[in-house]
């Protein structure tokens, strides 16, 4: 019996060793949304990731991610005009890497991965903003990173997990213009980041292996602006920072 709690244990601190996780919780983040000429916007987006994951017995990683959110942003424009939006953000993302494991007490890991996603974000403008209406920025894109960590503790872990988006496809859609019909306009190509601290409590509920998992992160994107008709696109930066709350289920 004791040789049996130390094996969960061991599969509770490595995770990637586990053959199969669903990952779900909620994730909030503060965003700042600066814009080229001046306007800003902030505030915070509530929402929530799933994630499944699979690793083979010879150590090929297959992950997906699903998110979404929503929340509101307010700020001005470059002339001091109040700003009030509400945003939505979905990402779609499926992974595949090769786990790296290093075989000592710190059950230490590396596995670099690459993959392909899609992400969409709708700015929905709204009184008292100048003009009400909406911009839906998508694109596909290639990401390649890396998830690594190791043990603090015999039941604590904590990790360092880093991906970079490349767009391809990136296009804005504007709609509700009431100068315009509905049109759409190419984004520059541009490259996001993301830095994720997972730290990994590992514990068991009735003698199901349930790890709760708390993340801090940091993500920049950027999408690049373009001389187009009926308007330029500015340049738009966007700084996120939060975390998460997840709760796993192995088996």
């Amino acid at each position: 019996m004791r040789h049996f709690t130390l094996q969960i244990l061991l599969v509770l601190y490595c995770l990637p060793l586990s053959a199969f996780s669903i990952s779900a919780g909620p994730e909030i983040f503060y965003m700042k949304r600066l814009r080229e000429g001046g306007a800003h916007q902030d505030g915070r987006i509530d929402g929530v990731r799933l994630i499944a994951e699979h690793t083979t017995c010879k150590g090929w990683y297959m992950g997906a991610d699903y998110f979404y959110g929503r929340g509101d942003l307010s700020g001005k424009t470059g002339s001091g005009k109040k700003l009030a939006s509400k945003v939505t953000d979905q990402i779609v993302e499926l992974r595949l890497g090769r786990l790296l494991q290093v075989y000592n007490p710190s059950c230490a890991y590396f596995l670099p991965f690459a993959g392909w996603g899609y992400f969409e974000e709708k700015n929905d403008f709204r009184s008292p903003s100048p003009i009400p209406f909406t911009f839906t920025d998508s694109y596909k894109y290639i990401v390649v990173g890396f998830l690594s960590g190791g043990n603090l503790s015999p039941l604590l872990s904590m990790g360092l997990d880093f991906k970079v988006r490349f767009m391809m496809d990136g296009e804005m859609k504007v709609t509700d213009d009431p100068q315009y019909e509905d049109f759409t306009l190419p984004l520059e190509k541009e490259i996001q980041v993301r830095i994720d601290l997972p730290f990994t409590c590992a514990f068991c509920f009735k003698g199901c292996p349930l790890p709760l998992q708390c993340t801090p992160f940091y993500e920049f994107r950027h999408f690049g602006g373009r001389i187009e008709y009926p308007f330029n696109i500015p340049d738009t930066k966007f700084h996120l920072w939060g975390g998460r709350v997840m709760l796993s289920y192995q088996f």
